[in-house]
């Protein structure tokens, strides 16, 4: 599983890696983060993140993304007109609404 954020935004990103291990690639730099790892993005980076161990566990401390919110809508969506997530303009219309700025995600 992995996530992109090519859109610089003016956030400060903080993630801890509870369990497993998660590479992250912010701007050139590429490393794996590890089990009681805190990762810092300054704003205005662009990155991604991918999961490298099976029940690895991370939690974001530090974006503004109103996570419930999208989850939440994604799911509604989901059940009521999935073919409206196929579009992606919606999605990312959907993402930048609930501010959130991943500009890809999905499994390699």
């Amino acid at each position: 599983m992995y996530t992109k954020w090519e859109y610089p935004h003016p956030e400060h990103e903080l993630f801890y890696i509870a369990k497993g291990r998660i590479r992250f690639k912010v701007m050139e730099d590429v490393f794996d983060a590890y089990s009681d790892c805190l990762v810092s993005i300054p704003p205005y980076s662009v990155f991604e993140m991918e999961v490298l161990e099976d029940g690895s566990r991370m939690y974001d401390c530090g974006g503004s993304a109103r996570l419930l919110d999208l989850l939440e809508d994604l799911r509604a969506w989901r059940k009521n007109d999935p073919a409206r997530l196929e579009d992606k303009a919606f999605v990312r219309r959907l993402l930048r609404h609930n501010d959130c700025w991943v500009t890809g995600f999905g499994r390699r």
